[in-house]
């Protein structure tokens, strides 16, 4: 865990500035966006549990260290939460899960996203909460109204938490019905919030543009996004995104070491396969769980982003699958002697080198204070970034508006209303279209509707749009000379800011 650094992943900025904008009464906002518009795009659970401990520790950035301490317990109890319901509920051996739990515990990437502040962790546990309460209410005999509005109240959690959590709603009511279980408390109850929220979303819709329509409506984005030609693109890459990002996320030094060689993808993939048979067989006996994976990742695969974000909060599942098809394939493979103990030793080495590899992270983030997965080349120190900071704060007025890829982090540490001054499509960054992820005339359209005074440029750890960014500020200063007037450049030449011509 980097104390006291947020934005890395924009998303994390985003969750902390709405916070902020709900413990000081500004209501749930956008405060870091020049007009601050009514926040519609995440559902406020958990900026809402961030804003108690901005309200009762508002000193920024060390009260991140609390919250950060939070989003770290959610993590650590929904893996141990999800291996009580797994063997409690008969899906797995306490071995399968054990195996599976001591991955994600180890893996860097699964730990990187339980100490940033992102909502992966808590809609994870909530998820768990929900299926624990789901199979007992299914298994159970009472049909009590309180408990109805119990499952009501829990299943509404994970959507609270991430919109994408809307599917464990009817996944439940369908289960429930088919169980011959009363469900109108239930539905009644759970569908209420859901609708309340996507209410509250259209009175307060403002996604004029793509730029608008990327902060405050995941509907009008993704319409903006794509056009029919290129779905089926889209489903197939995100599949092998899903199945390969299965071990890049849980199995971190098995990935490492198989994705060196030109044959990585068709291994990965066929190893893959039987987590989604396992999920398909367990849906036909009408279980929760396996119901739940199988629609979530339907959404997912077709959502025109790569997946591996979203594998995170149900990676321990996934991971259970996984083992236990190749638990399945050493009971076929019983007539050869030593087929467990080797299965064992498999494990054994999968969870070393995920260590080895959170060990090279931990070193990594501490010399760099700053969040990596993994050691890798042309790292950035947080040092770069706050000396940035420290020039804006200097030598800019507080009404000045910042355009900067990492607007959220910008308006947390210089308190300077920020934009990010491109939507960027993402079949051009993720599914090979050939079109431009986005172009200069778009740039300048940007910074001019939202009076941008200032444009930023700093280092973008881990994200696609960075090349394409660079490629376009250069492309500006190449035709249109005068319009950006370097004003400071880091120690890092990747940190540079830039005055617009039309404010001097």
């Amino acid at each position: 865990m980097v104390p006291g650094v947020c934005g890395v992943y924009h998303d994390d900025g985003i969750y902390v500035s709405t916070a902020k904008a709900l413990a000081s009464g500004q209501g749930y906002r956008l405060i870091n966006l020049p007009d601050a518009p009514v926040q519609t795009k995440y559902t406020p659970l958990y900026p809402g549990m961030l804003a108690v401990i901005w309200r009762l520790w508002p000193s920024f950035p060390d009260n991140l260290l609390l919250m950060q301490w939070l989003t770290v317990s959610m993590m650590a109890m929904s893996v141990g939460l999800a291996y009580y319901y797994v063997t409690e509920h008969h899906y797995f051996s306490p071995l399968t899960a054990l195996s599976a739990g001591l991955l994600c515990a180890t893996s860097s990437h699964f730990l990187y996203f339980g100490t940033i502040l992102l909502s992966e962790m808590p809609f994870a546990l909530f998820v768990v909460i929900a299926l624990v309460v789901l199979e007992r209410f299914m298994r159970g005999t009472s049909n009590r109204i309180s408990y109805q509005v119990l499952l009501a109240f829990v299943l509404t959690f994970p959507f609270l938490t991430r919109p994408v959590g809307v599917v464990l709603i009817p996944v439940a009511l369908i289960l429930l019905w088919l169980s011959h279980r009363p469900l109108w408390a239930t539905a009644v109850g759970s569908i209420s919030v859901v609708l309340a929220w996507f209410v509250w979303g259209t009175i307060h819709n403002q996604g004029i543009n793509p730029l608008n329509a990327y902060y405050t409506d995941y509907f009008s984005w993704w319409s903006q996004s794509f056009n029919s030609v290129i779905w089926a693109r889209v489903v197939f890459y995100n599949l092998a995104y899903l199945i390969t990002g299965l071990f890049a996320v849980g199995t971190t030094g098995l990935f490492s070491l198989v994705s060196s060689s030109p044959m990585a993808i068709p291994i990965l993939i066929l190893l893959g396969v039987p987590t989604l048979i396992g999920i398909s067989q367990g849906m036909a006996k009408r279980q929760p769980l396996p119901c739940f994976l199988c629609f979530y990742l339907l959404i997912v695969i077709m959502w025109p982003w790569p997946p591996h974000r979203f594998i995170v909060p149900i990676l321990l599942f996934l991971l259970c699958y996984w083992l236990d098809g190749l638990g399945t394939l050493s009971r076929m493979l019983r007539r050869f002697r030593y087929v467990k103990a080797l299965a064992i030793i498999f494990i054994g080495v999968m969870v070393a080198g995920n260590i080895f590899q959170t060990y090279r992270a931990i070193q990594v983030n501490r010399e760099m204070q700053y969040p990596y997965t993994e050691a890798r080349e042309n790292l950035t120190a947080w040092p770069s970034f706050e000396g940035t900071f420290s020039w804006i704060r200097t030598n800019t007025e507080p009404a000045d508006v910042i355009a900067c890829p990492l607007d959220s982090m910008v308006f947390l540490y210089t308190a300077r209303k920020s934009i990010r001054p491109f939507a960027m499509r993402p079949a051009s960054l993720f599914y090979g279209d050939s079109a431009p992820a986005a172009t200069s005339e778009q740039l300048i359209a940007f910074l001019r509707e939202y009076r941008a005074k200032y444009l930023v440029q700093t280092a973008m750890p881990g994200f696609s749009e960075y090349l394409p960014f660079i490629s376009i500020v250069a492309e500006i200063q190449q035709r249109y000379p005068h319009f950006l007037r370097q004003v400071y450049v880091g120690k890092d030449s990747q940190f540079k800011i830039f005055k617009l011509s039309v404010w001097e």
